[in-house]
């Protein structure tokens, strides 16, 4: 019966237990009635996640050695879901849930074969709009779609803040890339499943709120964060951009990349 199974990368074991704290009272349903499956990927000491653990029995714990970017965190829950699941999903520990996000997200494709990835909408604490999926720009670059549709609605990619996807999808096209690290790894998801023919959705009655960047903040430094950025991007363009959208954008490319040295170079010597 299980439909998904929801990976929870996590660095931090204070903002584990205020995720679980959180949105146990939302997950908890699913989880009993075997809808939904709860695996937590943390690089956290064992001395921190075995109280919880034990707290949580109904979640599977997987602990790794060492922090290991966001990519291969996730992979690692993805590889660990059950046989049966019908969608293998990822939420970031500083999500807050809605009351029947599961259901509603699920609710949104019941009769749609070949959407790929679905996102709810991402609000910021303040309650504006984080993103309604994100448009990839030929330029090389991802623009937050900050207008919430009237209805479900195609998009070039979804914010794997809070994303479910389709399994037989990701057999066909992979997992994260896990040379990203952390960073753009969603993008780069979003659009080989788009040119594999799958279709990334928003459902706009569904939204979760996001602390955004809280758990990179501590584990990233703003040099870091800023040569994932720059490096990721040319990892995008080589690996989805045809030859008639390199030649037709080259110019506004460059200066996209541009902007992404001068914001690394910025961060390096500040």
């Amino acid at each position: 019966m299980l439909l998904v199974s929801l990976t929870i990368p996590n660095l931090d074991p204070t903002q584990l237990e205020w995720f679980l704290k959180t949105n146990w009272s939302v997950l908890k349903k699913d989880v009993l009635n075997q809808i939904l499956e709860l695996i937590v990927v943390s690089s956290a000491i064992d001395t921190h996640l075995t109280p919880l653990s034990k707290r949580y029995p109904k979640i599977k714990f997987i602990q790794l050695k060492k922090p290991s970017g966001f990519a291969r965190t996730v992979n690692t829950g993805f590889h660990q879901a059950s046989e049966k699941t019908q969608w293998l999903g990822t939420v970031n520990d500083d999500v807050t849930l809605s009351s029947n996000w599961l259901k509603n997200l699920l609710a949104g494709v019941i009769n749609l074969k070949k959407i790929g990835s679905i996102n709810p909408v991402i609000l910021t604490p303040q309650a504006t709009v984080e993103s309604a999926g994100i448009e990839v720009l030929p330029i090389g670059k991802a623009k937050p779609i900050t207008n919430i549709p009237n209805k479900p609605t195609i998009v070039s990619a979804t914010n794997a803040a809070c994303v479910l996807y389709r399994a037989l999808a990701l057999e066909e096209v992979g997992f994260f890339d896990e040379k990203f690290e952390s960073y753009l790894e969603d993008i780069d998801l979003s659009l080989r499943l788009k040119r594999a023919g799958w279709s990334n959705l928003v459902i706009p009655s569904v939204s979760v709120i996001h602390q955004r960047h809280t758990t990179s903040k501590k584990s990233l430094t703003p040099r870091c964060r800023a040569w994932l950025n720059l490096r990721n991007w040319w990892y995008i363009l080589f690996k989805n951009w045809s030859a008639s959208l390199w030649l037709k954008y080259l110019p506004s490319i460059l200066l996209e990349r541009g902007r992404n040295l001068s914001g690394w170079l910025k961060a390096k010597y500040d």
